[in-house]
């Protein structure tokens, strides 16, 4: 390596780089740019994501190397099968950013964590003790909590609700994971996946989260109670129930105090409205076609028609066409 202290050493590396790669010896040429990038004799692009050489227009003989797109390039091929190896050329990553700010080293391991599902293996788990366990980034890091929020909120918007909970959880961001949780139940409470989800709400409802959040997070767990007594037809709970929950009138009479304090639900909770009508209205129909009917019943249906008729929220128009159905089915 007697040529590092002729001038112009960065583009003798460049060209040793090329030959080497042009040759064949990927391997050899990539850890010829590491070793020159960690002396000090290659010029980084300020661009994590241009081109591998950027050549200078000023200066023809002079270019900028990004050491960030060969280091991702060449772990692709074992990426997958070995992530403690990616990781070794990964951490020489931390600290370049791209044009948007984002933490190259950052995104290399959330990439990871989706490309292979190791999430456990490569960020960690809760312990019983509540803390997270090692896991192969500690050996990287020292505070692995900016990460491993990027892991979360990368999952989050990848639509895996479950294991983005799991990792904000992971990093002790609980009002995040709850109000994540509020979301997906408000879209889930008429599902029959919602088991999950109710009994991870139902564990972090024990936390110290703010009121607004914790008191949605109830609702939505009383929503799904209700939900659940109507899916198994039984009328006189759901009914009980629905009369403490004070979202949906359980007679005519009060429509007007349900529907003037509807501003006051929180809005996931409103989401849930029109579903949670319907669920009613076809556990009331069922009832009152029995023989042991009740005039509770049919009470319920006249207050549910009316009040989505007169609520200010609109109501998809399949779910009102579905309620007028039922309420004719019993010639109410």
């Amino acid at each position: 390596l007697q040529f590092l202290t002729y001038p112009d050493t960065q583009l003798l590396f460049v060209y040793l780089f090329q030959l080497l790669f042009d040759c064949g010896h990927v391997s050899d040429a990539v850890h010829v740019a590491i070793l020159a990038n960690e002396m000090g004799y290659l010029r980084n692009t300020s661009d994590a994501a241009a081109e591998m050489l950027v050549p200078d227009p000023s200066h023809l003989t002079k270019c900028s190397f990004n050491i960030a797109r060969l280091l991702v390039s060449y772990t692709k091929e074992f990426e997958l099968d070995d992530v403690g190896r990616a990781l070794d050329y990964w951490c020489l990553l931390k600290g370049l950013r791209t044009p948007s700010g984002s933490d190259v080293f950052e995104m290399a391991v959330s990439r990871a964590v989706y490309l292979t599902g190791q999430a456990d293996a490569i960020i960690g788990t809760l312990g019983p003790d509540g803390k997270r366990t090692p896991a192969l980034i500690d050996e990287y890091l020292e505070d692995c909590t900016g990460i491993i929020s990027r892991v979360a909120h990368d999952t989050e918007l990848g639509g895996d609700t479950t294991q983005a909970v799991k990792l904000y959880m992971l990093v002790n961001a609980p009002v995040k994971a709850v109000e994540l949780l509020c979301t997906e139940l408000s879209s889930l409470a008429i599902s029959i996946s919602r088991v999950w989800h109710v009994r991870k709400a139902k564990s972090l409802a024990q936390g110290d989260l703010r009121a607004s959040v914790l008191s949605t997070l109830f609702i939505l767990l009383d929503v799904c109670l209700l939900v659940e007594l109507c899916e198994s037809g039984q009328a006189d709970k759901a009914i009980a129930v629905s009369q403490k929950l004070r979202l949906i009138p359980v007679e005519t009479e009060q429509v007007p105090v349900i529907v003037g304090e509807f501003h006051l639900i929180p809005q996931k909770v409103r989401e849930v409205i029109p579903d949670l009508c319907l669920q009613l209205m076809r556990c009331m129909v069922d009832a009152a076609m029995s023989a042991s009917a009740s005039p509770k019943y049919t009470r319920q249906v006249k207050a549910i028609v009316i009040y989505a008729a007169t609520v200010n929220y609109k109501f998809p128009q399949h779910i009102t066409s579905k309620l007028l159905q039922l309420q004719a089915s019993i010639a109410v």
